[in-house]
């Protein structure tokens, strides 16, 4: 839309079983999660992993460890920097929560190094090159690491950083989402 331009969209859509993506249950939830989160990755039209919260990607020589930069000034809807020491929170989140959903796939996962800021390397129990893919979807959707002091209210409010935020919600009736202005591609 141009700038300036305001409106509401009505859309009719299964509710998301959680609005946590490390509780979520049900494949279709990935629609609904993605209007409140940005993955690291994501994948465009063709299936093909894209930059998304990462910018860019490398594998070690050995394909046991890659290393992702972030884009600089990243937040999330509250205002809590989105920077490679929150991206380690959230896979550790997801390894280790008791309930988690996605500790499974985050299992190839040994270790989340903070390099910098915008950078982290995941180092790999194994050579695995679908990391990028795996974290266009839930297990690379980020959760505001100030919500974690809370995770039992993450699955009715939930802080991300992805093009909408969650105003609103009554399960099994109804969302309300209103556009986040700090989306990193809000255009």
């Amino acid at each position: 839309t141009a700038a300036g331009v305001t409106g509401t969209v009505n859309w009719e859509w299964q509710l998301p079983t959680s609005w946590d993506p490390v509780t979520s249950s049900a494949g279709w939830d990935m629609h609904v999660l993605g209007l409140v989160y940005a993955s690291i990755t994501t994948l465009d039209p063709a299936g093909t992993v894209a930059p998304s919260l990462a910018t860019s990607w490398k594998y070690a020589a050995d394909g046991k460890s890659l290393t992702f930069q972030l884009r600089p000034g990243l937040k999330f809807s509250d205002g809590t920097a989105l920077d490679a020491t929150a991206v380690k929170e959230n896979i550790v989140r997801g390894q280790t929560q008791a309930n988690s959903t996605v500790s499974s796939e985050l299992s190839v996962i040994s270790k989340v190094v903070v390099n910098s800021p915008t950078s982290f390397t995941l180092d790999l129990t194994q050579v695995d090159y679908q990391v990028p893919d795996l974290l266009a979807g839930k297990d690379g959707m980020m959760v505001s690491p100030a919500a974690f002091k809370n995770v039992g209210s993450i699955p009715t409010k939930p802080v991300g950083a992805g093009p909408f935020s969650l105003t609103s919600y009554v399960p099994d009736s109804h969302a309300d989402l209103v556009r986040n202005p700090g989306y990193w591609d809000a255009s």
